[in-house]
């Protein structure tokens, strides 16, 4: 499975999970979010979930996800834990998202770290199965160069949602 393809079947998932009821959407999803803009970007998330309601369980937070779609992306990861923290330390939950079979259950649970993360597989036809839900963490405040990121992406993916949506009405 190939990154495109596994994104665009979790980006399903969270539509279908995380649809708005009408009113202001409770939850904006957001691509190739950077921990920087500019020269001062190191690292990017794959995904990153803003949930913008206050509920029950606390204030507005994010939920980070990083996508493997091969083995050997996840072993290099295994190899270099810290390459998460740029962004993830910003995060309330962090999830990796695989296709099947990437992620073995031995190498997952490698780390103490990733006892905190999630793990949700995306299997052939795009259904998406949680296989270990993440556990909220603390997260440190948002320096201002995250959140121009975040802002960022938003505004692309509505600019980009928009003008799709205006190339379907003209027929393009």
């Amino acid at each position: 499975m190939k990154t495109d393809e596994l994104a665009r079947h979790f980006r399903a998932h969270i539509a279908t999970k995380y649809a708005s009821n009408g009113k202001a959407p409770r939850f904006v999803l957001m691509h190739e979010v950077a921990d920087s803009t500019g020269w001062g970007m190191t690292r990017k998330a794959d995904a990153i979930l803003l949930d913008c309601w206050k509920s029950k369980a606390g204030p507005q937070s994010l939920h980070g996800f990083e996508f493997k779609v091969s083995r050997a992306d996840w072993l290099t990861e295994l190899r270099n834990p810290g390459k998460a923290d740029a962004i993830e330390r910003f995060c309330h939950s962090w999830t990796v998202v695989a296709a099947v079979d990437v992620v073995k259950d031995k190498d997952f649970w490698a780390s103490p770290q990733r006892e905190q993360w999630g793990l949700c597989e995306v299997l052939p036809g795009g259904v998406v199965v949680i296989r270990q839900k993440a556990k909220p963490q603390d997260a440190d405040p948002a320096p201002m160069r995250f959140v121009a990121s975040l802002v960022r992406r938003a505004f692309e993916a509505g600019r980009d949602e928009g003008l799709a949506r205006v190339a379907d009405e003209v027929g393009e």
